[in-house]
């Protein structure tokens, strides 16, 4: 009887210490459906997505769930000028540029290439200072 408790208790202490030796835990991979940034370009943005010298780049917001990419960016020139340098980049860029209208004061530049297409909304920020939020929409 002595031996068949001894050998249930190495038997216990076994399992015991195996199971407690090598935890095992699995952690499923998730993804922030949405997520809201500042000073940066988003990683969904395109690599040579154009950004003129002297942005700086504000708060940002990239949306999983819809697809959709948003940035604040700050741009030292006139709406018209900051315009022209976008509908130049954005066609050297291989984007195709479907509209650009607007006054000294605001500007709409819509655009396209592959899977994304987008929006920039520049308004006047003083007589050379542009506030741009840039509207990125990735199919699939």
């Amino acid at each position: 009887m002595r031996l068949k408790i001894l050998v249930l208790v190495a038997v216990v202490a076994a399992a015991g210490c195996s199971a407690s030796a090598s935890p095992t835990t699995t952690v499923a991979a998730t993804t922030v459906p949405i997520e809201f940034g500042a000073g940066e370009v988003p990683a969904t943005v395109p690599a040579d997505f154009p950004m003129p010298d002297g942005a700086v780049v504000g708060t940002t917001l990239v949306d999983r769930v819809n697809g959709a990419t948003e940035m604040v960016v700050t741009v030292p020139g006139s709406v018209p000028d900051t315009a022209a340098f976008y509908e130049s980049r954005l066609a050297a860029a291989g984007f195709e540029v479907a509209e650009s209208s607007g006054t000294k004061a605001e500007w709409r530049v819509r655009f396209s290439r592959d899977d994304v297409s987008g929006e920039i909304f520049l308004t006047a920020e003083g007589s050379r200072l542009s506030a741009v939020v840039v509207r990125l929409d990735h199919a699939g």
